[in-house]
C-alpha cells in the first residue's frame, strides 16, 4: 500500500509538471499527498507515528530556513524558483513564493515522502531481519 501511495503521489506531481498547470493546481495536489502519508497508519501505526513525528521535526526547520532565505535573497537552493516557473510564481512576492515553494512542499509532499519511503524501508527490514514476534 505504501508503494502504491508513493507512486500515486509522484505521478500526480509529474503530471502537473508535464501539463504545465498553474501553481493553484498544487493547492489540490499537496493536501492529497499529505493524505497519502496516512495510508501506512492502519497497517503499522507505531512506525507511521514515529515517521510522521520525525518528518515534522525535520521539515518545520527547513520551512523556516526557506522563509529567511527567500526574504534575505540568499541565492541558495532554499530560495530559488524551480526550473521553468510559471509567470505567476515568477512575479509572486516573497511571502507567496515561500508559501508555494517552501511551506506547501515541506509540510505535505516531503512529509508524505518521509512516511511512505520509511514504511517501505521498514517493511524490507522486517522481511530481511525477520524479528521475533512479541507475545
Amino acid at each position: 500500500m505504501a508503494l502504491l501511495a508513493l507512486l500515486l503521489a509522484v505521478g500526480m506531481f509529474a503530471s502537473i509538471g508535464v501539463l504545465h498547470l498553474p501553481p493553484t493546481a498544487f493547492l489540490v495536489a499537496f493536501p492529497v499527498a499529505l493524505g497519502l502519508a496516512f495510508v501506512p497508519w492502519r497497517a503499522w501505526p507505531d512506525l507511521a507515528k514515529t515517521l510522521f513525528t520525525y518528518a515534522l521535526a525535520a521539515r518545520i526547520p527547513v520551512a523556516m530556513v526557506m522563509l529567511v532565505a527567500i526574504f534575505g535573497s540568499w541565492g541558495t537552493h532554499y530560495d530559488v524558483l524551480p526550473p521553468n516557473p510559471t509567470p505567476e510564481l515568477r512575479s509572486a512576492g516573497p511571502l507567496a513564493r515561500w508559501f508555494y515553494i517552501g511551506l506547501l512542499p515541506q509540510m505535505t509532499i516531503w512529509i508524505a515522502n518521509t512516511v511512505l519511503v520509511g514504511t517501505l524501508l521498514g517493511a524490507v527490514l522486517v522481511a530481511v531481519a525477520k524479528p521475533a514476534r512479541r507475545v
